[in-house]
């Protein structure tokens, strides 16, 4: 993953040479940029590459509705093929938890839809760094090395003993399971960035990252976008408490990339938000409850509940303050918690 300005690590093409393959991040650290990028990459290459959205997967059982009819078509032509390996990436299991959705019921529906073909996918899940359900994902998708005893006829040319593999072709076969994580940028991958975010005064940015001593605040693929928006705005790297009281006004916007339940203004969501976020803080929980059809004895963790804290509120009014990004439950901590002048 080189994106990412390191040399060390493996690229995507040696990673997707696994099958079951976690990536475990930090929020805001590129996983669903570079998921997406890579099921582009694929499919535009004529290959079986699926995004799904854990979240949405778990709320729809008709998971074909999921994906475009161009999509719909390469499922087609992949379940009639006899040995054609089709790649899943399925995103954000971390937020699956924050809404309580059910880690089975994804794994369930996306079973359903792959059908008698088990053994000819590849599955990438990502995640913040929370307790995973690898467990889960092993039982539903089994996958198994092929037999020690089996004799191939690269065996026969090579002259390897029956059911032996010598040690250079055991040292050349990938993972089956594989777990990574992407690491923070560097200053050159910085500067691509702040490059590719059209910035014309790379260097004074650079600069003022460097006397402000604000490197350890631009590793993050995401947090550094939104410095660039910053930076464009007020030409100069404020201070952080500033910067997260702007990231969280535009946060509260009304979104532009979906349409929302209803009509809410940024004043009333932005009393909704704070509300939910002491809420997250003292009740200490990462949990926020997304649909009254999430039942209480179905918790294994304290769950904050907008409907009992909002309760003036309809539930198209809840529903959107639900879907807007500040709704994430570390981001609305860690937003309070500044304004409050807490520890983060």
């Amino acid at each position: 993953m080189s994106w990412f300005g390191h040399s060390r690590g493996i690229d995507w093409t040696e990673l997707l040479r696994s099958r079951r393959i976690t990536i475990i991040s930090e929020a805001g650290s590129g996983k669903t940029y570079e998921c997406q990028s890579q099921q582009r990459r694929l499919f535009d290459e004529g290959q079986p590459a699926f995004f799904f959205e854990l979240s949405e997967l778990a709320r729809s059982e008709a998971t074909g509705s999921l994906l475009t009819p161009e999509e719909l078509s390469r499922v087609e032509v992949w379940r009639a093929a006899s040995d054609e390996i089709a790649t899943f990436f399925l995103d954000a299991y971390d937020e699956l938890r924050l809404t309580r959705g059910k880690f089975r019921t994804a794994l369930t529906h996306l079973k359903a839809f792959v059908g008698p073909n088990l053994d000819r996918i590849s599955l990438i899940v990502t995640s913040r760094p929370v307790p995973f359900e690898r467990e889960l994902l092993g039982q539903l998708f089994p996958l198994s090395a092929p037999p020690e005893g089996t004799r191939t006829f690269v065996d026969d040319v090579m002259g390897t003993a029956h059911g032996q593999v010598s040690p250079s072709a055991k040292e050349k076969q990938p993972p089956l399971w594989r777990k990574v994580c992407l690491t923070p940028l560097d200053e050159p991958a910085i500067r691509a960035l702040v490059t590719e975010q059209g910035l014309t005064d790379v260097e004074a940015f650079i600069s003022d990252l460097r006397t402000r001593d604000a490197f350890d605040f631009a590793r993050r693929p995401q947090d550094l976008i939104e410095l660039c928006q910053d930076w464009r705005e007020h030409r100069r790297i404020r201070v952080h408490r500033d910067q997260v009281i702007t990231n969280v006004n535009l946060k509260l916007k009304p979104r532009t990339d979906r349409d929302e339940a209803g009509p809410l203004s940024e004043a009333k969501a932005r009393e909704g938000a704070g509300t939910l976020a002491l809420a997250v803080l003292l009740m200490k929980s990462m949990t926020i409850r997304h649909s009254a059809d999430l039942q209480d004895d179905d918790a294994t963790e304290p769950c904050v509940d907008p409907t009992r804290l909002l309760p003036t509120w309809t539930q198209e009014e809840r529903r959107t303050l639900l879907e807007r990004p500040v709704t994430c439950a570390s981001k609305m901590a860690l937003a309070i918690s500044t304004w409050m002048g807490m520890p983060g």
